[in-house]
């Protein structure tokens, strides 16, 4: 290999070609500010057909003389336009957080803390568990849903 291409791995490689991701960001562009292709031709000076002529044939591009007045249209800078990512189309992440929310970069006296914190929860939930253990255990008696804890307190002492 003396580092030039070979035929092989030009052809194999197919970018997406600037004019469809032109058109592919402004038909988003359009869509989010609830726009249509009209609007941005009048703001070109030009006819309705002449951008659905450019819109609907693959082959024909945007003349570069409207870059600038399509991306002032929008409030972007020229080069603006040619961004991947302003789709979902074009966007190659998937828009899913990919994050736990979990801090995991917390000291060993930060953990103990946590622990602490959470412990007494934790022997509260295992209490009320325990004590619905053994009322279910003890056979004939039904709890009365409308029996507060101070009766039932009484009831047994």
């Amino acid at each position: 290999m003396d580092g030039t291409a070979t035929a092989y791995v030009v052809d194999s490689y197919h970018p997406m070609q600037a004019n469809l991701l032109l058109k592919t960001n402004i038909d988003a562009l359009l869509r989010a500010r609830g726009q249509t292709r009209k609007d941005l031709a009048m703001w070109c000076r030009r006819t309705e057909s002449w951008i659905s002529k450019a819109f609907r044939d693959p082959n024909r591009s945007i003349p570069l003389r409207y870059f600038d007045r399509i991306a002032d249209f929008f409030g972007l800078a020229t080069y603006q336009l040619f961004q991947p990512g302003i789709t979902p189309y074009t966007e190659r992440r998937s828009g899913k957080e990919r994050r736990s929310g979990m801090e995991r970069r917390l000291s060993h006296v930060d953990r103990i803390r946590s622990q602490m914190r959470e412990e007494p929860y934790r022997t509260m939930i295992a209490a009320a568990k325990e004590a619905e253990r053994r009322e279910a255990e003890q056979p004939g008696r039904t709890r009365d849903p409308k029996e507060t804890e101070s009766k039932r307190r009484k009831r047994s002492s």
